[in-house]
């Protein structure tokens, strides 16, 4: 039986604060099976690219919650 394995990163926009900011979620996925987690980071819904799983943008903000999703994923 061949075993599948899959890391995702959403936007759970339901829970949006007073900045404007929503947590990005972790969800991963093996044989089927799921299991969620909160990664503690938040991001503008604007600057997040939903299909790649990560923020869009050169500034130091997008660059650092891209290095905390990265190292989440290691």
């Amino acid at each position: 039986m061949k075993a599948t394995f899959s890391v995702l990163f959403y936007l759970r926009k339901t829970r949006e604060d007073e900045k404007g900011l929503v947590p990005i979620m972790g969800r991963i996925t093996i044989n089927g099976e799921r299991a969620q987690f909160n990664t503690k980071t938040a991001v503008s819904p604007k600057q997040w690219d939903s299909k790649s799983g990560r923020t869009i943008g050169r500034g130091q903000e997008a660059i650092s919650t891209n290095r905390i999703l990265e190292a989440l994923k290691v």
